[in-house]
């Protein structure tokens, strides 16, 4: 009797176990933040730069003086096999011979979702600000810390270190 309860009990349980469902596994943290960035597969999401802080070797963040012409360009990402990017001028251009498409490339957040990597077709470009010594020489790539991500807003920082200099760029993005 004792052993036939025990068997009723362990074929209830196996029973019971086998019938749950398993949930759907949550995504993975690099799956979220491309979403939030791009939009769901297949789709893309136009950024546009509202602002850019800088500061060298610890100093106080200075913000970037950029000119109207750079701050209408427009960021899209787009979340495809290939995780397209494309930078291009928006309503104005800062000079009259600059192409439409000022880069393109392609995107990829760690694993973690907390760092951005965009490879493009421009290797190298030049700084140059009140913050940072004339002819800073940026080659890319360079990875950029994701400080805030959400569906309509996104911060990135940068982190630059040239000979014994550290510089510290922090771009806020906002949805188009």
């Amino acid at each position: 009797m004792k052993y036939k309860s025990l068997s009723i009990i362990s074929f209830s349980l196996f029973i019971i176990i086998a019938s749950c469902k398993k949930d759907d596994p949550q995504p993975l943290a690099y799956e979220t933040q491309a979403k939030l960035l791009a939009g769901e597969k297949g789709q893309s999401k136009t950024w546009r730069l509202v602002s850019e802080t800088q500061n060298r070797n610890g100093s106080a963040a200075v913000p970037a003086n950029l000119p109207a012409c750079f701050l209408d360009n427009n960021y899209i990402f787009t979340n495809n096999d290939k995780q397209d990017y494309i930078s291009n001028e928006g309503a104005s251009k800062c000079g009259t011979t600059d192409p439409a498409t000022t880069e393109s490339g392609t995107w990829s957040f760690t694993a973690d979702g907390k760092m951005i990597i965009i490879l493009t077709n421009k290797y190298a470009t030049t700084v140059t600000s009140a913050n940072s010594p004339a002819g800073l020489y940026i080659n890319f790539p360079f990875p950029s810390e994701v400080t805030t991500l959400t569906d309509t807003s996104m911060v990135t920082k940068m982190t630059i270190t040239q000979d014994t200099d550290t510089y510290v760029f922090t771009f806020t993005f906002a949805k188009v």
